[in-house]
């Protein structure tokens, strides 16, 4: 009977030599969720998917299994080494099996859904130049999220298309840069855009922000302007107290 090292080096062996098989029963003899994980990605990186599959089922990882149930049958193999790294978290290498792929697209899609906005970028001037002013919208509502006005003003800029279809597109961005004006001091060109749009929520937010700048006067004048008359009213005796 092998112990654990021996029986570990002979799961190594078979995997290096594909030997799936024999290597299942090394594993059940291991019975470790590591020797598992270890065939599975091995299976994987074969791209033997059928195999891979009969892994996950049996360690219960649910979500592999299901994402593996999507592309078995794909017959492109770049497309499907490329779906089968972004599984392993192997992005770059991801990146460059789906360009060599028939489906360059995917490669888009999965840096948009990773939020990996500079990359997405990229790949949208070269593949779908549509898109980049959706793109632009997402990664400036991220940077606004995590405090660096200054570049979420840039591509909230960037994402305005002045295109009638896109309207709704468009008043987003333009409401993004005018809150993001205002946080980066350019706050009368950030009131103004406020004034001028018709969103009561859009003035209510660029107030709030004022307020925390203590910019009294130009906070009230847009909660007034939005109908918030209780704020309103608060704001004007703050300004007379300050």
């Amino acid at each position: 009977m092998l112990n654990c090292g021996e029986l570990s080096k002979a799961l190594e062996q078979c995997i290096k030599l594909r030997r799936f098989k024999e290597a299942w029963d090394f594993c059940k003899h291991l019975n470790s969720m590591e020797a598992w994980l270890q065939m599975g990605k091995a299976a994987l990186r074969a791209l033997d998917i059928d195999f891979a599959l009969r892994v996950y089922r049996h360690i219960g990882d649910v979500g592999m299994v299901l994402s593996l149930h999507k592309i078995r049958t794909l017959e492109d193999h770049k497309l499907l080494a490329g779906y089968v790294a972004m599984f392993l978290g192997e992005f770059d290498a991801a990146q460059a099996a789906f360009m060599e792929s028939s489906l360059p697209l995917a490669a888009l899609e999965m840096r948009r859904d990773l939020m990996h906005w500079d990359s997405a970028l990229n790949l949208a001037k070269r593949l779908a130049p549509d898109q980049i002013p959706y793109i632009s919208k997402e990664y400036a509502q991220q940077l606004e999220f995590t405090g660096d006005s200054q570049n979420a003003l840039r591509h909230y800029e960037s994402g305005i298309t002045r295109e009638e279809a896109r309207r709704d597109h468009d008043e987003a961005c333009a409401a993004g840069v005018a809150r993001m004006s205002i946080r980066t001091g350019d706050i009368r060109r950030g009131v103004n855009m406020a004034l001028k749009m018709p969103s009561r929520v859009l003035k209510k937010e660029c107030a709030a922000i004022l307020e925390t700048m203590k910019q009294w006067s130009e906070a009230a004048l847009l909660y007034e302007k939005g109908e918030y008359w209780d704020k309103a009213a608060s704001v004007y005796i703050k300004s007379k107290n300050w």
